[in-house]
């Protein structure tokens, strides 16, 4: 059996106890002289929340995020994103400004990201945000067709979905070119332009209305035809062509004839007429004449004559005969008139009546 007797604070406390049956014993005193205070736990605050989260930055792999810090000390931060990752970025304390970049990721895709600020006192609710990378830039153009207001263009769809294409050129305008998902080729005609002008073309991807980087090329369209060749003269070894300047700047034209060889005309800019002559020629030859304007190596449509040199001059006539009635006249026959010499014979009796 166990007895004990409660005394004042800071005096001993007796216990008794018995000892033998019968017999009472008294404990050594125990010395109740400390107390001990336990003070009740404070909670730690939530850390606050980020207020906004800035994108300065994106390409095809990353995005480059901006915030302020929270205040508070010893605040990490956590950032989850779609793919169910958390990173913690470590900051030192202080006032200033977060700058984080997240990658890898792919281009032209949309991130569901979510901010949490860190302390001992747990987790901020988080802050969410959409951010894009930027969609991935065309490799290559191809100019499939060109005439005089017009350019054909060719090119390899990127990866992505939602994937639209925008084309600027020189005179500012763009043009947004929608296009189904997947792969193949994107065919787009640009019109209407001006002949023998030459365009500078900026090409972009877009997604989520952010552009990937430029892709810049040139392009020109075809210079106008020439509309009408004159022979302005000929005679055994040449003909002479006059024909009217097209419109536009840096004009050449090529002239091709019957033996297959091209001969290159340079002109002055401007508005009047060019005049060529067409030499070493065969006398009394007829020859097929192709000419075409060029701009940047582009030719016109090809406008197609025919013109011939002068055939030779009998070189001399005998008189091998005559009577009464009539003149026998003899001389060589000329390379490539014998239609014209029989023609003329066919004349003589009529012509000696006169």
């Amino acid at each position: 059996m166990v007895w004990s007797s409660s005394l004042a604070m800071g005096l001993s406390h007796v216990i008794m106890c018995l000892c033998v049956t019968g017999v009472w014993c008294q404990v050594t005193p125990l010395s109740l002289n400390t107390t001990t205070t336990i003070s009740p736990t404070t909670p730690k605050p939530t850390p606050a929340n980020v207020g906004h989260v800035t994108v300065i930055g994106r390409n095809e792999t990353s995005i480059t995020l901006q915030w302020n810090e929270v205040n508070g000390t010893g605040i990490t931060y956590e950032l989850k994103f779609s793919n169910g990752s958390n990173t913690t970025i470590s900051v030192s304390d202080g006032n200033g400004t977060v700058t984080y970049t997240v990658s890898p990721l792919t281009a032209g895709t949309e991130y569901n990201f979510t901010l949490f600020t860190m302390s001992e006192g747990g987790s901020s609710i988080g802050y969410n945000f959409l951010a894009v990378t930027a969609p991935a830039n065309v490799g290559n153009v191809t100019v499939m067709e060109q005439n005089e207001t017009s350019i054909t263009l060719e090119w390899e769809k990127v990866s992505g979905t939602g994937i639209t294409y925008e084309l600027k050129f020189n005179n500012g305008s763009n043009t947004t070119n929608p296009v189904s998902d997947g792969n193949g080729t994107v065919t787009y005609t640009v019109s209407p332009l001006t002949a023998g002008t030459e365009y500078n073309f900026t090409l972009f991807t877009m997604f989520k209305e952010i552009p990937s980087r430029a892709y810049n090329f040139i392009a020109v369209t075809r210079p106008l035809s020439v509309v009408g060749v004159n022979v302005t003269g000929q005679n055994e070894t040449s003909i002479t062509l006059q024909w009217n300047k097209v419109n536009g700047t840096g004009i050449t034209y090529g002239l091709k004839f019957s033996n297959g060889s091209t001969t290159t005309i340079s002109v002055s800019d401007g508005n009047g007429t060019v005049t060529y002559t067409v030499s070493p020629l065969t006398a009394g030859t007829e020859y097929n004449f192709t000419l075409f304007t060029m701009f940047k190596e582009i030719p016109s449509r090809a406008y197609n004559f025919i013109a011939v040199t002068r055939p030779l001059s009998v070189d001399g006539v005998n008189v091998t005969g005559q009577n009464e009635t009539s003149i026998t006249l003899q001389w060589n026959k000329v390379s490539g008139v014998l239609m014209e010499v029989n023609y003329l014979q066919s004349l003589l009796p009529s012509m000696l009546r006169l």
